[in-house]
């Protein structure tokens, strides 16, 4: 049996366990050995599903991860352009010539912020936050589109005209209608020029309409814009909220396509006064990886706790898959960056360095990329001639 179909079948053997009885599951134990080890401990069950799912990038000799970072110069006074480069995602070797993109980075202003939203069929989305520019570019071809600025107007509570900003964003072709969607959760200020916390809204670009579209945000808590990041997971955009009122913590999440909401409260055990809190996606379902720690930061006592959210909405499906303990060698302020294959994580060592991560040996790999501290980011990437003006839209 090939490796592929192999490990498509203990997905399967695992996703059908998962939804059975425990009265039935004690019965299923004769049937293997491998069918007892998932029995005995529930989160093999987990593990199984998703690393399955995540390594199916393997068997695709076109699957590359894209990094944007910017580039860390030893002058203070050169200026630091955003860089991307590519690698192949089986071996993490071969990293193509970094190359940046001219648009998003101006010889007048320095520093270019850019949020790599995210890579589908070849096509990435960035988001420029100086310009407040969303973009997409298809590496393969060099061709860019700068997509038209929606022409909203914002009110507070009292109807006084005032500002927006984005929280969030994604980025997600959807199969079933041919369209690619950019979305971008924004904040509306409560007062003019100021931050203070207000309503929220969606916004979403539709490629095959050219034009953006507002869905307000009602009864969904409070965006905790210091604790959250964003991430699409089959056409969702998930986000973390907290209810003031009852102080309950929820997961929200925006279905793309259908344009609904859902919500999923958070394990009883997550730390509610966790210091940050990462999206990732991990197969089909949404990764949340929390970290806690000694706020005193005491022999480099931060730690980070891998859950797996394999049904939205459903709070039963949460799964604890690791704890990533203190790693030696690490500055205290490391963070993920994504999951590769076969339980292993990108980690950003605290100083702008990029490492491996093995979750089960604890080992530790250098990959030799450096970028200015938090402005790394890792996409899956596949390369695509599609071009962005005429072959989607027929």
């Amino acid at each position: 049996m090939a490796l592929a179909d192999k490990s498509w079948l203990e997905s399967t053997v695992a996703h059908i366990l998962l939804k059975c009885p425990t009265k039935s599951l004690m019965r299923f134990k004769c049937v293997s050995k491998s069918w007892s080890t998932l029995i005995q401990y529930p989160n093999s069950i987990s593990k199984t599903i998703l690393f399955n799912a995540n390594n199916k990038n393997i068997y695709s000799t076109t699957s590359q991860l894209l990094i944007s970072r910017i580039n860390k110069s030893p002058n203070p006074n050169d200026k630091e352009p955003v860089v991307f480069s590519l690698c192949p995602y089986h071996n993490l070797r071969e990293m193509s010539t970094t190359e940046y993109l001219p648009f998003v980075h101006s010889p007048d202003r320095g520093s270019t912020r850019v949020n790599l939203v995210g890579s589908c069929n070849g096509i990435v989305c960035l988001h420029d936050h100086y310009g407040d520019n969303f973009i997409l570019w298809n590496p393969a071809t060099s061709e860019l589109k700068i997509l038209p600025p929606p022409r909203f107007q914002y009110f507070n509570s009292k109807g006084i005209k005032t500002s927006a900003d984005v929280i969030l964003s994604g980025f997600e072709y959807l199969q079933e209608r041919k369209n690619y969607k950019v979305i971008k959760l924004m904040k509306i200020s409560e007062f003019i020029m100021a931050t203070s916390v207000g309503d929220h809204c969606i916004e979403i670009y539709s490629l095959e309409e050219d034009s953006w579209k507002r869905i307000h945000v009602q009864g969904m808590g409070v965006v905790d814009v210091f604790r959250n990041s964003s991430t699409v997971v089959k056409g969702t955009l998930s986000w973390f909220t907290v209810n003031h009122t009852n102080d309950e913590e929820r997961i929200v999440t925006f279905d793309m396509g259908k344009e609904v909401f859902s919500k999923t409260r958070l394990p009883d055990n997550i730390n509610r006064f966790s210091w940050f809190i990462w999206f990732y996606p991990l197969g089909d379902c949404l990764t949340v990886c929390v970290s806690q720690g000694d706020s005193r930061r005491v022999n480099n006592r931060w730690w980070i706790d891998v859950w797996v959210l394999l049904e939205i909405g459903v709070e039963e499906s949460w799964s604890r898959l690791y704890r990533i303990d203190p790693v030696p060698g690490l500055y205290w302020c490391w963070y993920p960056l994504g999951f590769w294959k076969n339980g292993k994580v990108f980690l950003d060592n605290g100083k702008g360095q990029v490492v491996l991560y093995d979750m089960d040996t604890k080992e530790i790999t250098d990959l030799r990329i450096q970028g200015v501290y938090r402005t790394i980011q890792i996409v899956t990437y596949k390369e695509s001639k599609v071009r962005l003006v005429k072959d989607i839209l027929d």
